[in-house]
């Protein structure tokens, strides 16, 4: 009974921090848009006539691939090193949670900016695989989906890393050494006992990088 009053009264709040922003921005989609870039307040369709045309469904498509590649890559490199940070000692927990925070603490722009770099035909990447004898030939890794999918993955991989860690740090890994005791393999504990009590920080965690790199996607879109 508590739990869910509780539950009702943050649902409440959220609605609360919502709605305005909500109702400003379903007022304005129904409004003409000015030639200055501003607004006309005369009812209008137009926004949504716009947004069924082939050039904005492609968009809204090509964002949300680009947000589910990103949001699974994250997920991928993001679960085993929040899982990593949070099975070290107080120590070194520390110095690498500091390390996941650090990029924070640049400007989003410069550090995408910092590909630009890395990956054109002349850049480090390139150099690095002709003197290795991987390629021949320098490979146009620059403004490319690729390049845009690295620069996601880059740019939001924080934001999957400190939610999971979060959830991470808080669980009791004597049940997994109960459940090992009791004849579970390593698979089986992680997947019974892990996965299952870590879900919240992972839903937090896609949720984020999803919302942000799907934004992102449409921007670089």
């Amino acid at each position: 009974m508590v739990k869910s009053t509780i539950e009702s009264r943050k649902l409440r709040s959220l609605a609360f921090l919502l709605f305005p922003t909500t109702f400003w921005l379903l007022l304005y989609s129904f409004l003409q848009r000015g030639t200055d870039g501003g607004v006309v307040w005369s009812f209008s369709l137009e926004s949504y006539q716009r947004l069924a045309s082939e050039l904005y469904l492609g968009i809204i498509w090509r964002s949300i691939g680009l947000a589910l590649i990103a949001t699974v890559a994250c997920l991928i490199i993001g679960y085993p090193l929040a899982f990593f940070i949070a099975t070290c000692s107080g120590r070194w927990q520390n110095v690498l949670v500091l390390l996941v925070i650090i990029p924070f603490w640049t400007n989003f722009l410069v550090r995408t900016y910092a590909w630009i770099v890395l990956l054109p035909q002349e850049g480090v990447i390139n150099v690095v695989l002709q003197n290795f004898q991987v390629v021949d030939a320098p490979l146009n890794l620059l403004f490319t989906q690729f390049a845009v999918t690295v620069g996601l993955i880059y740019g939001y991989l924080s934001f999957m890393i400190l939610p999971l860690y979060a959830a991470m740090d808080r669980f009791n890994f004597s049940l997994v050494e109960a459940a090992q005791n009791l004849g579970a393999n390593d698979i089986r504990s992680f997947i019974r006992i892990v996965l299952p009590l870590t879900m919240r920080g992972r839903n937090c965690s896609r949720f984020a990088t999803g919302f942000y790199s799907g934004c992102r996607g449409v921007c670089y879109s």
